[in-house]
């Protein structure tokens, strides 16, 4: 079994299978996966790019959603781009118009 099959296993309850076939949950954790990984590599732009891509995936996912943000906004933040990371964090804050 590989190192997603057993995280996406895992991690089911994070997304319900009544909002996303299992693909688009592989999907969803390769995709963090490889972001966090260009990020811990330095990749940072790349990085941007794959947390963007995983923001595509499920857009109506809050939770995953947030964490996202969160993590894109310090990628902005280590290239110099305050702007783009207090937005991602605003977002973060407000994505499910409760705060």
């Amino acid at each position: 079994m590989t190192q997603i099959t057993r995280n996406t296993r895992s991690v089911s309850s994070q997304f319900p299978s009544w909002r996303l076939p299992k693909r688009k949950v592989r999907n969803i954790l390769e995709y963090s996966i490889l972001a966090n990984d260009l990020f811990k590599e330095g990749k940072l732009q790349e990085a941007i790019d794959k947390f963007t891509d995983c923001l595509a995936i499920d857009a109506m996912n809050k939770g995953y959603n947030k964490n996202i943000l969160f993590n894109r906004a310090i990628a902005w933040t280590k290239t110099g781009k305050n702007m783009q990371a207090l937005k991602d964090l605003n977002d973060a804050i407000h994505i499910d118009g409760h705060n």
